[in-house]
């Protein structure tokens, strides 16, 4: 699935993940070389956003977000068509996720007016058998998820439509 591992910086993350009580979810605890590193402080160990794979075409999305607001690790979870049908996203440890079929290319943020999300951080997942994702982490760096900036959509640059910048479904 992926053409090179997650790097050993970021075995805190496994950690992380590994602790018991962690996150309730049917996803297996990640190992290093089949999790894709989305967003990471690695440095100070308080954020990270990773994908890897559950049983079959299961995705497994993790936000771990520690700070003065608490924290901690938050996992989702579902069948790889589900998430990159429509209009899905995720808001987890202060990270959203959405996910586009195949390689999206440079998936860019347009008309966040207010400046309200972070930096695109984006990987190309490769499935086999002509199956490709795109999965995409943005951050917003409040503690609360925000409603949506009313025009702030993420673009993929390969063509298809356009997806709000927003959390929840």
């Amino acid at each position: 699935m992926l053409s090179e591992p997650a790097p050993p910086s970021a075995q805190w993350i496994v950690d992380e993940l590994s602790e018991p009580g962690a996150y309730r979810s049917r996803c297996p605890v990640p190992a290093r070389t089949d999790m894709i590193v989305l967003d990471s402080d690695e440095r100070h160990r308080t954020r990270a956003a990773v994908v890897w794979l559950g049983e079959g075409l299961q995705v497994c999305l993790a936000g771990i977000g520690h700070g003065v607001d608490g924290g901690g690790s938050s996992v989702f979870f579902g069948p790889l068509g589900d998430l990159t049908r429509g209009h899905w996203s995720a808001w987890m440890g202060r990270s959203f996720f959405v996910v586009f079929p195949g390689d999206a290319g440079t998936v860019v943020m347009e008309d966040d007016d207010d400046h309200l999300y972070g930096p695109v951080h984006q990987r190309v997942a490769d499935f086999g058998a002509g199956r490709r994702a795109t999965f995409v982490q943005y951050a917003f760096p409040g503690p609360l998820a925000p409603s949506g900036s009313p025009r702030a959509r993420l673009c993929p640059g390969a063509g298809g439509g356009c997806r709000p910048a927003r959390g929840g479904r």
